[in-house]
């Protein structure tokens, strides 16, 4: 499926790339990988490396100065009831209100899971894994150019970001 706007369209069979015909639903989506894996390649290439240190900005020591507390059942639902209700999910089909409602009977092993990452700093495999939807922006429907990707995460891999995000800010206060 296609998105432009708010409308879905079909997506088109062929992709013109490099002057070829591109076919295929697994040679298209390995060409869109090419395409915009060589994007941020591209990018980085015209970024001139900068004369200034880092230290400029931050000044002092910042070696272990990072820590997050360990999180219960009620921050979980906490942090849950920040996400928004979305009919759209993440690559386990989850959608947000499913997660959101059921979030009693899970927020004790959440935040057992969560701490257990906390203290062993391994995130689990499955939260690395998005679902990635391309987003129709102009021009021809046939150039990898006139897409976007747009990466859908999982509710469960929200809630760890925002978990960590909102440990950051509770442990600079």
């Amino acid at each position: 499926m296609l998105i432009h706007g708010s409308e879905a369209s079909k997506f088109p069979t062929e992709f013109i790339h490099n002057n070829i015909f591109i076919s295929g639903t697994k040679n298209i989506s390995e060409t869109f990988n090419k395409y915009f894996l060589n994007v941020a390649v591209k990018l980085a290439e015209k970024v001139k490396p900068s004369t200034v240190q880092y230290d400029t900005f931050l000044p002092g020591k910042f070696k272990n100065s990072l820590y997050f507390y360990p999180t219960d059942a009620c921050e979980v639902m906490l942090v849950c009831n920040t996400l928004k209700y979305k009919s759209i999910s993440g690559h386990d089909e989850i959608v947000s209100w499913v997660t959101k409602t059921s979030m009693n009977a899970v927020a004790e092993p959440l935040a057992k899971i969560i701490n257990c990452s906390l203290e062993t700093e391994i995130v689990p495999d499955d939260l690395k894994i998005v679902k990635v939807i391309l987003v129709y922006k102009a021009g021809a429907k046939i150039e990898f150019s006139n897409y976007r990707p747009i990466s859908l995460l999982q509710c469960f891999s929200k809630i760890f970001q925002k978990f960590f995000l909102y440990s950051t800010h509770k442990s600079s206060e």
